[in-house]
C-alpha cells in the first residue's frame, strides 16, 4: 500500500476519531446529568459504557494507527527511543511531524491525547459522583 492510500485511510481515521471524541464528550456530560437525576447505578453504567467503548475503539483504531502508519513512517524515532517511555516517544514523534509539517500525524497524536484526557476526567468524576459501599 503506497503512502497516498495510507494518507487517505488516516484521514478517515481522523474523522472517526473526531466522531469518537464527540461521543466521549456526550457520555461525559450524560454521566454528570444522570448523577443529578438518577441513581448511582445508571451513572456507573454510563461510565462503564464510556470506558468499554474507549477500550474497544483504542484496540481497533489506535493499533492500526500506531503500528500500521506512525511506526512505519517514523521508524528511526521508534528505534532510538525506549518503547517503555510512551509519552517521550509520542512527544518526539509529534515534534518531528510538526517540523516536517505532517498534519496527519500531528492530528492523530493530538486526538489520542484528547481521548485520554476525556476518559481520565470521566473516571475522576465517577469517583466523586458514585458512592461505593
Amino acid at each position: 500500500m503506497n503512502m497516498d492510500n495510507k494518507n487517505s485511510k488516516m484521514k478517515k481515521i481522523i474523522l472517526a476519531n473526531n466522531i469518537f471524541v464527540v461521543v466521549q464528550m456526550f457520555l461525559l456530560v450524560l454521566s454528570v446529568v444522570l448523577n443529578f437525576i438518577c441513581d448511582d447505578t445508571k451513572v456507573f453504567l454510563t461510565v462503564f459504557i464510556h470506558i468499554g467503548l474507549f477500550v474497544l475503539f483504542n484496540i481497533i483504531i489506535e493499533n492500526m494507527v500506531n503500528y500500521g502508519y506512525i511506526m512505519k513512517k517514523y521508524d528511526k524515532i521508534y528505534q532510538s527511543t525506549n518503547p517503555i517511555k510512551y509519552l517521550q516517544l509520542k512527544k518526539r514523534i509529534y515534534q518531528s511531524a510538526k517540523n516536517n509539517q505532517d498534519k496527519i500525524t500531528t492530528t492523530l497524536i493530538l486526538q489520542v491525547f484528547v481521548k485520554f484526557v476525556l476518559i481520565i476526567i470521566n473516571l475522576i468524576l465517577m469517583l466523586f459522583m458514585v458512592n461505593f459501599e
